[in-house]
């Protein structure tokens, strides 16, 4: 049976983009470098204090994306 440690289950660990709405209604993107596979179905992502979680505490609203070459 194969072991696993503790470590990100998304390998190589991605760049997450995470979409949100200002205040005023206009877009916000963010890049989390911090996040993971939680669970089959869960993403969990480590956020600090800055305007992504001001707008998440306002506004539930968001998307959540993988950072390609493309889309640099």
């Amino acid at each position: 049976m194969k072991e696993f440690s503790p470590k990100a289950w998304l390998l190589p660990q991605p760049v997450l983009i995470i979409g949100t709405y200002n205040s005023d209604g206009t877009p916000n993107a963010m890049n989390a470098a911090w996040g993971g596979q939680w669970d089959m179905k869960e993403v969990m992502i480590s956020l600090g204090s800055h305007a992504t979680t001001e707008n998440l505490n306002r506004c539930a609203d968001f998307t959540l994306s993988f950072a390609t070459v493309e889309t640099m």
